[in-house]
């Protein structure tokens, strides 16, 4: 604390001292208060000092607070542009903070429990230059006194901190009970969890993705646990074990978009090397298979540049045949201008409007359509070139004129984090 300097105490109380170097155009008086000002000893539970220059006294060099005991200057904080907040006191018994700013500037000194020995007079000093380039000093103090409180009030605050003392230990035992009951769970868990897997034979991918498909894709027929029969599905496999299914591919125009609900119910389209939609029966019969946990990927290549975009949303659920499949995506923020605008909305057709406002002249093809039509098309109309009839993502661009030349819509198994007991 080499840097703390005494300047000299100038007067006992709240004296004030301007040098005589410092002019009149000083708009504004430092000065320095206690809170409290009267300490109750025992009761109270901090003394808080400040000091306050004004923006409009001048540039500030350096500022000290300290406590005056009778000809004895005993610094307890500075505050100097090039340092900061430095302090003499303990952390653990008092804070400092402070501030050199155009609005104000300030050096305070927050003391916990204060006694007797926390009272008296308290200097805040400092130096610095006025707009004129004077040199200018100032040098202010206050006093805090002391006073004790009546007995009821020491009864009281003994009372009080008697229940709090109780409460505190009831919540320990409380937290230790619950913790061991808790721990009892779990261990009863882990040995249930432990009793299944002895008695089961490992689980192997199935479908898309079964371990045995190579990376590349993959046309392969899954057939899920409802009795319904087998799927012809795509599979997209990037690592073995892990593929998607794809249930929506365009990258030619060679298969019409422009279908009526029927049809993209039940699917159409060629999924031997060709463009399909895999039908929305077929599509929501895999997610329930994958136990509704699933992930939604698409794959973008832009008309013209041949720029490719990804986007993946962790989250994808279909609703049921009543509900008209309903979207529901989440855990991607794409600004609302993306496929995220279509979560919740039903899927409609030129023949069968859900959208709850989204007009037939841009309903020309099978989509989420919201009320006001949405961000996304990916089954607009093939090669046109911008406009919210085509097959656009707006997202991308912040514009419905950049269509797209390619497109995969795919998912997979969402990955649930794996819980270790």
């Amino acid at each position: 604390m080499g840097t703390l300097r005494r300047f000299g105490v100038f007067g006992l109380f709240c004296f004030f001292h301007l040098a005589a170097s410092n002019p009149s155009n000083v708009k504004a008086d430092p000065s320095i208060s206690a809170s409290p000002a009267t300490i109750r000893l025992g009761l109270t539970q901090s003394l808080s000092v400040r000091c306050d220059i004004p923006a409009g006294w001048g540039s500030i060099d350096s500022v000290i607070l300290s406590q005056v005991d009778g000809t004895a200057v005993h610094p307890l904080a500075e505050i100097t542009p090039s340092i900061g907040v430095i302090s003499t006191l303990a952390a653990e018994d008092a804070k400092v903070t402070g501030a050199l700013n155009p609005a104000g500037n300030y050096l305070q000194v927050t003391r916990s429990f204060p006694q007797v020995a926390t009272s008296g007079v308290y200097s805040c000093e400092g130096v610095g230059t006025n707009s004129l380039g004077k040199s200018v000093s100032f040098s202010v103090q206050v006093r805090v006194s002391t006073e004790y409180a009546s007995q009821p009030e020491y009864v009281n605050e003994i009372i009080t901190l008697h229940k709090q003392q109780q409460n505190t230990a009831q919540l320990l035992a409380d937290a230790y009970a619950t913790g061991n009951a808790t721990q009892h769970l779990l261990d009863k868990a882990a040995r249930r969890i432990r009793q299944i897997n002895d008695n089961c034979e490992p689980v192997v991918g199935t479908g898309c993705s079964d371990p045995s498909l190579p990376v590349g894709q993959h046309v392969i027929t899954v057939t899920p646990n409802d009795g319904l029969g087998g799927i012809k599905v795509l599979c997209d496999v990037r690592v073995p074990g892990d593929g998607w299914t794809v249930f929506q591919k365009r990258f030619n125009g060679s298969v019409d978009f422009y279908e009526d609900y029927a049809a993209y119910e039940n699917g159409f389209g060629n999924v031997d090397g060709g463009e399909f939609w895999l039908g929305l029966k077929n599509i929501r019969r895999l997610l329930l298979e994958n136990n509704d946990e699933n992930t939604l990927r698409i794959d973008m290549t832009e008309q013209g540049t041949g720029f490719n975009f990804t986007r993946v949303y962790p989250v994808f659920m279909l609703g049921d045949e009543s509900g008209s499949y309903t979207l529901f995506l989440d855990g991607y923020d794409d600004g609302g201008t993306g496929m995220s605008a279509n979560s919740g909305a039903r899927f409609s057709t030129f023949d069968k409007d859900t959208s709850g406002g989204c007009p037939s002249s841009l309903r020309i093809a099978g989509w989420w359509f919201e009320t006001g039509c949405g961000y996304v098309n990916l089954n607009g109309l093939y090669g046109l070139s911008g406009g919210e009839a085509s097959m656009f993502w707006y997202e991308i661009y912040n514009h419905p004129r950049h269509s797209m030349s390619r497109t995969e819509m795919k998912f997979k198994r969402r990955q649930v984090p794996t819980v270790h007991f």
